[in-house]
């Protein structure tokens, strides 16, 4: 996990930063994650939010970069190597998201990120009875973390469509649907 109590100037500034990614002032925020990158280099939650503002405006690939530092920077840093496999699985990069994910997958059973990532992994074979029963299953764990669970629950929507129009018309395009599924969570 990363540090626990990062410093505080450092702390302030982060805050600044998802202040002003709040107010949709993008550039702005992703300015102060950079300072945050440049004054603190082996801090990885400044990596981690300017991914997420990359990904929220479809810089996917300086997203996946930046992912990637947060974890190789802290390699349990559990929601990083989570968003980083979510990525490179939207990516159409199934394999290098189940390696990214591996430890993932040794988290303890209370955890909603082990549940979310076997889901995801029954998603990748089209298996779209386990895939439900896993994200399911994380949404069930007391700590499952809000926004997280919010776009497991769009996930599971979509999932439930597709199911519905495959029993429908009896046959959907997997590659299609499988990628729609998983692109959608970087669509917000």
């Amino acid at each position: 996990m990363p540090d626990q109590n990062p410093p505080q100037d450092l702390q302030t500034l982060l805050a600044q930063g998802i202040a002003e990614s709040n107010a949709q002032e993008p550039d702005a925020a992703l300015a102060i994650f950079i300072r945050c990158v440049e004054a603190y280099p082996h801090a990885p939650e400044p990596h981690l939010l300017m991914a997420a503002q990359h990904a929220a405006h479809g810089r996917l690939e300086q997203a996946q970069n930046a992912f990637a530092s947060a974890v190789l920077l802290a390699p349990d840093f559990h929601i990083a190597r989570y968003q980083l496999g979510l990525l490179q699985m939207t990516c159409g990069q199934s394999p290098m998201a189940l390696l990214t994910w591996q430890p993932l997958l040794q988290l303890p059973e209370d955890n909603p990120l082990l549940h979310f990532v076997r889901g995801y992994a029954a998603l990748a074979n089209d298996d779209f009875a386990i895939a439900v029963k896993h994200f399911e299953g994380g949404l069930t764990r007391e700590n499952a973390n809000a926004p997280l669970a919010e776009d497991i629950k769009k996930v599971l929507a979509k999932v439930h469509e597709i199911t519905r129009e495959t029993a429908e018309e009896e046959a959907l395009p997997a590659e299609g649907a499988g990628q729609h599924i998983l692109f959608s969570n970087y669509q917000r």
